[in-house]
């Protein structure tokens, strides 16, 4: 449990402008929450395999939500104090913020 939450509190210090921001944490009775900024325009998925959704993201808006991708994981695995590796790259994790930045 220790190495939880000293690995929780390093991605709490995280700031990348495509990287979803840890808030906190909450440990109780077994259970682990983690907090999240909101994105509101919820998880890509939706704009992909949706029929309702997708005339919303064109080319060019998949483009720069590509580009926002590569960048998160760049920081990640390159920028950051140690070495993140993300393990589940795929639609329904990656959020859209207000601005349909990934």
């Amino acid at each position: 449990m220790k190495e939880f939450v000293a690995e929780i509190v390093s991605i709490g210090r995280i700031r990348h402008r495509n990287l979803v921001r840890l808030l906190g944490y909450s440990r109780r009775k077994g259970e682990l929450l983690l907090v999240y900024d909101y994105m509101s325009n919820g998880s890509l998925d939706k704009y992909l395999y949706c029929y309702e959704h997708k005339p919303k993201l064109g080319w060019a808006q998949r483009f720069r939500v590509i580009k926002g991708i590569a960048s998160g994981l760049f920081y990640l695995h390159e920028k950051w104090e140690k070495v993140v590796i993300h393990r589940d790259i795929k639609a329904s994790n990656v959020l859209l913020d207000s601005e349909m930045n990934g």
